[in-house]
């Protein structure tokens, strides 16, 4: 579900961006569902050893739910953005650009692996990204920014990869999509 986003966002139609808001709606009612069944466990009588196993699995559906939230709502608004600013980010792709989305799509999936699993090398692992995933980043910004067409580069120095191309969009009237 997450590379498939990941395309559905940079690339994909309305209907698309609507079939993942659809899907998260999906996880959303599988999650009440769960929550429903641990809390109808929880009053059946059950040991202290039962009861913190029933509060860790609400926290791992309550988790996951989240996470396609992020994955889902947040991308899909992005994909709209994108569509009604006929923005073609696939002309923004690079290796740049492509190796940095690699990184945070595999440490997503191992973050979504170790969740509910007590491996603290697994936990450490995700969190020892986070400096590379963000010198990933930089080089991915620098790259899109390279390939943006400005009148001058300062009007996007906060220009982040995904969430900060709609606002560099609005605040200057000289990006636009290319006609090639």
């Amino acid at each position: 579900m997450v590379k498939r986003a990941r395309t559905v966002v940079v690339t994909g139609g309305a209907p698309d961006l609507d079939a993942l808001v659809s899907r998260d709606n999906q996880i959303d009612q599988l999650e009440s569902s769960i929550l429903i069944y641990i809390g109808k466990l929880s009053q059946l009588e059950h040991t202290d050893d039962q009861g913190r196993e029933m509060i860790s699995l609400a926290r791992i559906a309550s988790t996951l739910e989240v996470l396609s939230d992020v994955v889902t709502t947040n991308l899909a608004a992005l994909g709209h953005q994108r569509l009604a600013g006929g923005i073609d980010l696939a002309r923004f792709k690079d290796e740049r650009t492509s190796e940095f989305a690699n990184a945070v799509i595999r440490n997503l999936e191992q973050a979504i692996a170790g969740i509910g699993q007590a491996e603290p090398i697994q936990a450490e692992q995700v969190l020892a990204a986070k400096k590379p995933i963000q010198e990933l980043a930089e080089s991915a910004r620098q790259s899109l920014l390279d390939k943006l067409q400005l009148s001058e580069r300062k009007d996007v120095t906060s220009f982040s990869p995904g969430f900060g191309y709609d606002r560099a969009v609005q605040t200057n009237r000289s990006f636009r999509p290319s006609n090639s």
